[in-house]
Parts: C-alpha cells; structure tokens; sequence
C-alpha cells in the first residue's frame, strides 16, 4: 500500500544501481549495429552466450571471444577445431569490420569450452542480401570493454546504420493514488511512497516518438521488461459506445463522493531514459530492454495524471522508494 510520509526520520541514502554497465550494453549495441562492412546486411542484438566452443582471441581471462552458432541459416557444430577455424576464415571480413569499428585484436589464440566469465554477449546476424540465410556470430568481451570503443560514426548511407541511433523518451512510474485532500495538503519535506524500490519493480511507461511502451521497470539494473505497446493511433479517445457501456456499468454505485475525498492517480518522471532503434523495433509484450541513462542526480518530477505539482528526489525509504518534495510546482 503506497502512502504519503513525513520526511523525517525516514530518510535513507538512494542505492545506486551500476550504470556504467547499462552505457556500456547500449554502446556495444549501437557499435555493433553500424559496422563499417559494405556489402553484408548485418543485425545486433544482445543475447545470454550460448555454450560454444569459443575462439579467444587473447590468453586473459575475460579476453574477446568469438563463437559460432549457425551457417548460412543451418545451426553450426563443428566437428573439430580446425572446422571451425574455417568457418571463422569465411567471416573474415565481419571481423575486420569489428576491428576497424572497436580496436580489438582479434587474431586467434586458442579454442575454449570453459564457463565464460560475466561480460557483454552479441550476437551479429550476417547476410549477402535479404534472400540469404544469415550466418550467425557471437562475441563476448569484458562488461567494461565497450566503454572504451569509439562512438559508433552513423553513416545512413549504410543499410541498417541508422538502427545504432538512439531513441529517448520519458519515463514515468505509477507512485501512489490518494485522496484529492492529501495532495493539496503536500508542502516541502514531504515524501510521497512508491510502490517500487531498489529490489521492487514497479508498473511504468515510457513514452517514445510515436508510440508508448507499458511494463514492468526494475529501477535497481533498469530493466524494462514490455508488457503492451501502443502507437499514438490508438491512443485517442475511446468510441462513445465505450463510455456508454462505462457509465452504465458504474450506475449502481450511487454513493456520492466528496471532492476531497476523490482519488488522484501520483506518478514520477525520470527524465529520460534511451534505447537504441535497433532494440526498439524488436520490442515484444514479454521482451525484457535495458534502458540507457541513471538516477543519479535525476530529477524526480512528481506528476497528478500528467500535470507537474512538484519536483525532487528519489529517496529509499526501507523496501520501498519514495519522491523527497523539494519544490511545488505554481498553483499546486
């Protein structure tokens, strides 16, 4: 149950999540989706690594590797190793795109089939044209690895470049719904509970251009997993029949309602969060995205339906985390 507190005692530092991570899924995405290779259609997506093997590229333990699940549309298992370094000589020019557009060296070393350690798995779909069966590779490098590549030059002359270009919207979370009474009554120093905290997800929205994604928002590794999409067609008002059939269900409640006491749906923006448009055309009810951006020193903008009645910052208050009104908004 969401509720409206006293700031004091109930002040907590906010956990922070690791957010150099996130930057670094969404720089590997948007590098991989605009690699320098003219000629090859080539799609990037993140996956869980599949078991392998695993071509190294170096003798560290979270060096690059390399691993290739399918040939020309048919699932690959090599018979030897020597099978697979020449199915890797056939993707040569894939990975001297991924040279040219990363740094890494990615002359071979040996062949492994030991458990990975914790990195950044991406899979590149590769194929001559729309017609050909695409081959499949996995690369796999360190978590912070992507941090340091070269942000991705997005050429549109490049077919499937412009899916590296990220997308920004505003993220809002449901918080609390109260009574009209208690939102007038919301002064500096108070703070409005959420339903959602650092091991809690909570119902969200993230409003894109030309489309809102509804789902379930994990605040502690933002992720974001889609429950419904909806394009800004349907969201227009309902047929009159709708509001027929609403108004009729609801006659039997006759009980009248104090204006005071009439609820007010509270919510929360935080700012804006990112994805790139090679994530967002792949967006399913039931697909899980990790979603660019932190927050850290974000702005919390406290929101009755969508209209701005205060802004501050987000504070965890035991399990849950709450909104630490700093300023009202005129008029509220």
């Amino acid at each position: 149950m969401t509720d409206v507190l006293a700031a004091e005692p109930l002040v907590h530092d906010l956990e922070r999540f690791d957010a150099a991570e996130v930057a670094a899924r969404n720089r590997a995405l948007a590098v991989m989706s605009a690699l320098p290779a003219p000629g090859l259609r080539i799609a990037a997506s993140l996956v869980e690594p599949p078991a392998g093997p695993w071509i190294l590229f170096g003798s560290e333990a979270d060096a690059p590797r390399l691993a290739i699940p399918a040939l020309d549309g048919a699932a690959f298992a090599p018979a030897d190793d020597a099978a697979l370094l020449v199915a890797l000589d056939r993707l040569e020019p894939v990975l001297a795109a991924i040279e040219a557009a990363t740094g890494l060296n990615l002359d071979p070393t040996d062949i492994s089939r030991r458990p990975l350690e914790a990195g950044i798995a991406v899979a590149l779909d590769v194929a001559r044209d729309a017609e050909t069966a695409p081959s499949r590779l996995v690369l796999h490098v360190a978590a912070d690895a992507p941090a340091a590549w070269p942000a991705p030059a997005i050429d549109l002359s490049v077919d499937g470049a412009h899916l590296a270009v990220p997308i920004a919207g505003r993220l809002v979370l449901d918080a609390a719904v109260v009574s009209a009474a208690r939102v007038a009554a919301l002064r500096t120093g108070d703070i409005v509970l959420t339903a959602w905290g650092p091991r809690r997800p909570g119902d969200a929205r993230l409003a894109l251009p030309n489309r809102h994604v509804v789902g379930r928002f994990d605040p502690a590794d933002r992720r974001f997993t889609v429950i419904t999409l909806e394009e800004d067609s349907a969201m227009t008002a309902p047929p009159m029949e709708a509001l027929v059939q609403s108004a009729e269900a609801a006659a039997p409640d006759t009980s009248p309602i104090a204006p005071a006491d009439l609820p007010v749906a509270l919510r929360v923006m935080l700012g804006e969060a990112s994805l790139p448009l090679s994530e967002l055309t792949g967006l399913r009810p039931g697909s899980t995205v990790v979603l660019g951006g932190s927050a850290r020193d974000t702005t919390a903008v406290l929101l009755a339906g969508d209209h701005p009645i205060a802004t501050g910052k987000l504070v965890a208050v035991g399990e849950a985390y709450g909104v630490l009104i700093e300023q009202l908004a005129k008029g509220a």
